[in-house]
């Protein structure tokens, strides 16, 4: 026994002196190509994540899903605005109320789905089901959180009128 671990050693000794993966000074590595999993790393499933292309699609899918959920939003506020040239943070909140059901239930429909691929649907999908778990949650929160009230900052105009921020609701003249 005690042989055949010394002819391992030697294995990846001499894969590593080859030139394929160098271990650097002081840090555990597996194989002498990628640092040790770590105990809070082996506790959430995620050890040696490398880029590939899974994580790229996950990562294009959230940016289509969390533009989408933003756009919804937009639209119901132009819906709401009509003929209207005045946008207003009540406005913006009446809108989001009227959207908030849908989002929160579609993005919660797609956890579930994430999350079970991500326990049960093996090694080959957790980079993609780990994007999309946090990026879901990420993106439900900025395209209600972050994108509107970005309007409000900025200003709105329609057609030539001069775009002029609006302020804040809990400021007093």
């Amino acid at each position: 026994m005690p042989h055949t671990n010394a002819k391992r050693l030697n294995q990846r000794t001499s894969r590593s002196a080859v030139g394929s993966c160098s271990p650097s000074a002081g840090v555990d590595t597996i194989d002498g190509c990628a640092p040790a999993p770590t105990a809070n790393g082996k506790a959430l499933g995620i050890t040696n994540y490398k880029i590939n292309l899974e994580m790229i699609a996950a990562f294009l899918t959230l940016f289509g899903y969390s533009l989408n959920d933003t756009i919804v939003v937009f639209d119901r506020i132009r819906e709401n605005r009509g003929k209207g040239t005045e946008l207003t943070p009540k406005l913006i909140n009446d809108s989001i109320n009227q959207t908030l059901s849908r989002t929160i239930l579609t993005s919660f429909t797609t956890l579930i789905a994430i999350l079970c691929m991500y326990i049960w649907g093996g090694t080959g999908l957790r980079g993609f089901t780990f994007i999309m778990l946090f990026g879901i949650l990420i993106g439900t929160y900025s395209s209600i959180y972050v994108a509107l009230p970005v309007i409000l900052l900025w200003g709105v105009r329609r057609g030539d009128e001069e775009a002029t921020p609006l302020a804040p609701m809990n400021a007093r003249p």
